[in-house]
């Protein structure tokens, strides 16, 4: 693992207290094997995000478009702002294998979840205005890059 990802990986562990990061610097005893991390990176050279299993957090708009593509094992995390009242419809176009969730103001507890998509009123109330997360998930077993395209809209 190279040092800047080292550092993104110690970023991301430090917004979520309950993740347990261990940094293995040379040969390890595992199950009575030694094992080491892999010198040659990611298997597949347009996963770079692999080496970490996450994806920078990005902002995004409502009513917008994004068309990526994610590997397995990576989620993709993206931050919305809502208030109480807000209506949002998520859709996911993909060939199969992925999910969208989104996740409440902490991101402690999902909300709304589906493999295509959904739609999610967020409740009223004075004081639930913030950020929310959306999260993108592929399987761990997906071998290629699934490329999808999000679409956000709100009223």
């Amino acid at each position: 693992m190279r040092g800047g990802d080292a550092r993104a990986l110690f970023r991301y562990a430090r917004r979520h207290p309950g993740l347990q990061v261990r940094i293995i610097a040379g040969p390890d005893i595992v199950g009575g094997k030694r094992v080491a991390p892999d010198p040659l990176g990611p298997r597949d050279p347009q996963c770079a995000e692999a080496e970490l299993g996450v994806r920078r957090l990005r902002r995004i708009p409502l009513n917008s478009q994004v068309h990526d593509r994610v590997c397995g094992g990576v989620d993709h995390w993206f931050a919305l702002e809502l208030k109480g009242g807000d209506a949002i419809s998520v859709r996911l176009l993909h060939a199969g294998g992925l999910r969208a969730d989104l996740y409440g103001i902490r991101a402690i507890s999902t909300v709304a979840r589906g493999g295509h998509g959904f739609d999610f009123r967020v409740p009223h109330a004075p004081t639930n205005r913030g950020r929310r997360y959306l999260r993108i998930v592929s399987s761990p077993r997906v071998s290629k890059p699934i490329p999808y395209t999000l679409e956000l809209s709100g009223r």
